[in-house]
């Protein structure tokens, strides 16, 4: 299957090629309006590699096999440029230009069998990753002799590649790994962990750069940004580690205990000891007010609060849960202002301090890996939080449902001017027309009828024109709201009216 998503919120099928389902996707591409896919037959991955491309315009599928060999092995990546398309396989390297017939370089990367392609636009550079866990670089992947022979050799495959805007280069591959720059080299940062350990939880400090690290058999801590990694004194791996902002301090969980350490991550004392019968789940940290700092700490009947000496401060029961839930993970939130745990039933639930229970926020049906809230403004939404909710095999779940916006330039008008909402009045979507003479910085916001901010529907540069915005209102009640327009000398509020 394929799926595509415009907000990061919701994601629409695309009826792929094969409605059949007998075969499925390796690899996937954009370029220039068009979706690239290389894909394979179902329980045959070294089977007849397949390419295809989809007009996102008209949404037709086209078959871009052409002449390429059929024992290629597995297509492990699809890469379109300005004006080729690249196909990593295990087998080698294959290129042909957009509209044209693939051909097979005089000469293969070193070990042959190629996981990943990428493609620096800035610097007109190619890299390529391989299954041996090479990583190369070359101006131009036809001409052997650029090679440049001095690339990474890691000790894991290189299973993909990307790169950000400022030119740092990520890679993904079996084990922790930095990249400084696209010009710079790899470091490998594993100086000092334990060989064959998973380390599963970490925090960092934002202030002074340090990290601490824990799994495998111990936890570990870092101040130069994992060139080297340091034991500390706790000996036992955390099960979670948090940092604190407003206390500058780290905190974890540990078998029984709550254990804590300093701005550094490097020493770490016992501040809560002994706690059996039932044993800690999950720990999380109220850390929006330094005069109102909290540690929760869950169990299995109760969920406790602790101050930053581990002295307990309260208690709160589990009335609201299905018989023998229990939460194994906590986070504090602003907007329902209490915890917020899920369960590994996967139920959501936010605690209700007028009722003393706990209310069901969501029930996920998978099992639940990740559960945070972010105080932040969020563009387009009433919630000022995000609560995000990954899953096993389910997905990433938000609260945050934006509001659609679509904006469509106009002629060139002689002045600035917002114009009335239509319909209004409206549910649960209206338009909101604007014209702007020359390109100019807009913002247009949505206010109740306190004036308090509710949602951002522009708040960027505009080329001259008249523009419509599709304001949709679904999670907002009905009653009136104003909208207010603030571009060049602009500035205008306008009423209008939600009927639910």
């Amino acid at each position: 299957d394929v799926y595509e998503t415009s907000d990061y919120s919701t994601y629409n099928f695309i009826q792929g090629w094969d409605s059949t389902n007998t075969s499925h996707y390796t690899s996937i591409s954009y370029s220039a309006g068009n979706l690239w896919t290389s894909s394979s037959p179902n329980n045959n991955e070294t089977g007849t590699q397949v390419i295809h491309r989809r007009d996102i315009g008209t949404g037709t599928w086209y078959d871009e096999t052409g002449n390429l060999p059929v024992n290629i092995g597995i297509a492990n990546k699809i890469l379109v440029t300005n004006s080729n398309v690249h196909l990593a396989t295990t087998t080698g390297y294959y290129k042909k230009p957009i509209g044209g017939q693939w051909n097979y370089p005089t000469e293969d990367f070193p070990g042959g069998q190629i996981s990943c392609v990428g493609y620096y636009e800035p610097h007109q550079f190619y890299y390529a990753g391989t299954v041996q866990g090479e990583v190369k670089t070359t101006p131009d992947l036809n001409a052997p002799s650029s090679k440049n022979d001095d690339g990474l050799k890691i000790d894991s495959r290189v299973w993909d590649m990307e790169f950000t805007s400022s030119g740092n280069m990520v890679i993904q591959s079996n084990t922790v790994r930095w990249q400084a720059g696209v010009n710079l080299p790899f470091a490998e940062r594993v100086n000092g962990l334990a060989p064959m350990s998973f380390y599963r939880t970490s925090a960092h400090n934002p202030t002074n750069g340090n990290i601490a690290l824990s799994g495998g058999f111990d936890t570990k801590y870092t101040s130069d940004y994992g060139v080297q990694w340091n034991s500390t004194n706790l000996n036992q791996y955390a099960e979670e580690v948090k940092y604190s902002n407003t206390q500058n301090m780290y905190f974890a969980r540990q078998f029984n205990s709550i254990r804590r350490a300093g701005e550094n991550g490097d020493s770490w004392t016992t501040i809560a000891g002994n706690i059996n019968n039932p044993l800690p789940s999950a720990i999380a940290l109220k850390d929006d007010d330094t005069s109102d700092f909290r540690i929760g700490m869950a169990t299995a009947t109760t969920v406790w609060e602790l101050n930053e000496n581990g002295t307990y401060t309260g208690s709160m029961s589990l009335n609201g849960l299905q018989p023998g839930e229990y939460f194994e993970l906590l986070d504090w939130s602003s907007f329902y202002n209490g915890w917020i745990g899920a369960t590994a039933e996967g139920r959501v639930y936010a605690r209700n301090n007028n009722t003393n229970s706990w209310d069901l926020i969501d029930e996920l049906q998978h099992d639940i890996l990740f559960l945070g809230a972010n105080s932040l403004p969020i563009p387009n939404s009433a919630s000022n939080e995000v609560i995000l909710v990954g899953t096993y095999g389910g997905g990433v779940y938000s609260n945050v449902s934006p509001t659609a916006v679509t904006e469509t330039p106009g002629s060139v008008p002689d002045k600035y001017e917002l114009e009335q909402n239509y319909p209004n009045p409206f549910n649960p979507a209206t338009t909101i027309r604007y014209s702007t003479p020359t390109t100019s910085r807009v913002t247009l916001k949505i206010y109740d009828v306190l004036g308090r901010e509710l949602a951002t529907l522009i708040n960027e540069e505009r080329e001259a024109g008249t523009h419509e915005v599709e304001f949709n209102a679904t999670d907002f009640p009905s009653g009136v709201y104003f909208y207010r327009l603030q571009a060049g000398g602009l500035a205008q509020t306008k009423k209008m009216m939600l009927v639910k």
